[in-house]
């Protein structure tokens, strides 16, 4: 997921200032109270760096993204922001590339449940719906699906929102 076991980011209007916090290993932790005029400015230049207009919030609907390379390490980021009575709250999600390629043996499955899940992918055509909270490997499950699935004899459509990472010879929408 994101740095170690952080997955998001928050930058929050409250009342009197802005609130940072993150989510790790699912659980929201606040980190520090920044002033109104400071935590504005912080929320502007994350809009600037996904490439939005910092002026403006970006629509509920739209996110943004981007990728960083703190100390060689690529770290692709989603922000999204959503107004809010106080003013508005900026969301940046964090996705590390490379933790996130993993085989169907890394999740955790035991023999069984691992023997299902292949004889799902080896049926001819249907649909495997996935759900879970935030954080949960959701998105990393169903990439590690499809490269599975993905040897060139087949054409493979997904549908998702949002599209978080690139696979090759995959049609995405």
């Amino acid at each position: 997921m994101g740095s170690g076991t952080t997955s998001d980011l928050f930058i929050s209007d409250d009342e009197q200032s802005v609130s940072v916090s993150i989510r790790r290993l699912g659980r929201v932790e606040h980190i520090r109270k920044l002033t109104r005029d400071y935590g504005r400015r912080f929320q502007r230049h994350a809009r600037a760096l996904a490439g939005g207009d910092p002026s403006e919030m970006l629509p509920p609907t739209q996110e943004k993204g981007i990728t960083i390379t703190p100390n060689g390490r690529e770290i692709d980021l989603r922000l999204s922001s959503m107004p809010t009575l106080h003013g508005q709250d900026v969301s940046i999600r964090l996705f590390d590339p490379v933790s996130s390629v993993r085989s169907l043996n890394e999740f955790g499955y035991d023999a069984t449940e691992l023997e299902m899940i292949r004889e799902l992918l080896r049926q001819p055509s249907g649909l495997i719906l996935i759900s879970g909270p935030v954080a949960s490997d959701k998105s990393s499950t169903i990439y590690v699906m499809v490269d599975e699935l993905n040897g060139g004899s087949r054409k493979i459509h997904t549908l998702e929102d949002p599209i978080e990472h690139s696979i090759s010879g995959v049609i995405r929408s």
